[in-house]
């Protein structure tokens, strides 16, 4: 394949990415941007702070910071906390799946897309 159409190809997902994100942007700036930045924090390796802003989130937006909390605690080493928040993620979210979240996930190295996979199956989710 040539380098052409996958460059279209990925300008078309990035296009794609940047209408849904304006999209949350408009209907919640500072709910989409605690998301986003409690994420950003558990990529860091900054935990604590991850934790303190995706409970915030997760108050805001029921269900909608609770996995990103789970593979925190996961990643932690704190799997008893974890299982606490798989109860409530699986109440506020009765059809989750890893399957269905992965495909919302728009994580640019694979490798950490599967480690994130496996801690959520790990914490006892399918």
């Amino acid at each position: 394949m040539s380098e052409r159409p996958v460059q279209r190809k990925l300008a078309a997902i990035l296009a794609a990415d940047m209408v849904g994100f304006s999209r949350q942007m408009q209907a919640d700036e500072v709910r989409t941007l605690s998301g986003v930045l409690g994420h950003a924090y558990r990529y860091a390796g900054r935990f604590d702070e991850a934790l303190e802003i995706l409970s915030d989130y997760n108050r805001q937006s029921p269900g909608f910071g609770l996995v990103d909390i789970i593979l925190t605690y996961s990643y932690m080493g704190q799997g008893d906390k974890a299982c606490q928040y798989i109860e409530a993620l699986l109440e506020a979210r009765p059809d989750f799946t890893v399957e269905a979240w992965t495909k919302t996930q728009n994580c640019i190295d694979p490798a950490r897309l599967k480690r994130d996979q496996l801690a959520l199956i790990n914490a006892g989710l399918e």
